[in-house]
């Protein structure tokens, strides 16, 4: 079997996370995989140093990319199935199938947003090439199903943890030494992408509460994204720079987690939420 998988991510979130476990079990099952992915990504660079998929790289170029549904046509000849593994992805194997790609195609929806109700996105879900949504929980397939003109395609295939990748059943100490402070020290940490569904602002203002009673307790953010600049402003115009740090994207993210003593969640909504599971 042979499987062409679509990613228009930027970064590392969940979504890539949950990627990177399916390329990693398919390989085990001797499926042949192929890839078409944003260039020196993360998402691409760990593929490439782990030999995961055939690389199929292409430049991010807005939401409609004429030449990566050329691509995906004339890659998917071979292929059993075209996996889109969000929604850019989505409209790109889509468009490829307006072009006359004739390989059936599986959708992923990890995010709890209604589908737009134009014209266009109407078609890009209905297309009869689409076999399957595939929901990372039953909230999102109830919300999908109710926009599709065939609700028994949305399905529900929640996403998971490899245990293997958290070893550490205690603290590591690698968080405490990162930030200077000793063992006794309470730590809230939060592990999501900044973006504005993520609500950061009220994970700060928590903070600021919080610390008024244990002033020497640290909250850190591991994640990167658009807002940050805007959530460095509210921490340094709330004077809490010595106490809630913005830590962007680390690769051993698996040995700071088991520092924190708590793990604080403010998002507005969440798909499944795995960085829960993660902690």
């Amino acid at each position: 079997m042979r499987v062409l998988h679509v990613s228009g991510a930027k970064g590392w979130r969940g979504g890539e996370q949950q990627i990177a476990y399916l390329l990693h079990e398919l390989n085990d099952l001797n499926i042949d995989q192929h890839i078409a992915l944003v260039r020196n990504e993360p998402l691409h660079t760990y593929i490439a140093d782990h030999g995961l998929a055939n690389c199929i790289e292409y430049s991010k170029s807005g939401a409609l990319n004429l030449g990566l549904a050329t691509q995906l046509k004339r890659a998917s000849r071979d292929c059993d199935v075209v996996h889109a593994h969000d929604s850019h992805a989505h409209t790109a194997a889509y468009m490829a199938a307006l072009l006359g790609m004739k390989t059936t195609i599986v959708v992923s929806r990890r995010v709890d947003f209604p589908i737009a109700q134009s014209w266009g996105s109407r078609n890009k879900y209905n297309h009869a090439s689409i076999a399957k949504i595939l929901c990372v929980s039953e909230a999102i397939r109830k919300i999908v199903a109710r926009s599709i003109e065939r609700p028994e395609r949305a399905v529900t295939v929640h996403s998971g943890v490899n245990l293997s990748r958290f070893p550490f059943s205690s603290p590591t100490g690698k968080l405490r030494e990162m930030l200077g402070i000793s063992a006794d020290i309470p730590i809230i940490g939060n592990t999501s992408a900044l973006a504005d569904h993520k609500d950061h602002p009220t994970f700060i203002r928590t903070a600021q509460r919080v610390l008024e009673s244990f002033p020497e307790a640290k909250f850190v953010v591991f994640g990167e994204g658009a807002l940050r600049q805007d959530l460095q402003k509210i921490i340094d115009e709330a004077r809490l720079s010595n106490s809630v740090h913005l830590l962007g994207f680390q690769t051993n993210i698996h040995e700071l987690i088991p520092d924190f003593n708590i793990f604080l969640m403010t998002s507005k909504t969440e798909g499944l939420g795995t960085s829960i599971l993660d902690a």
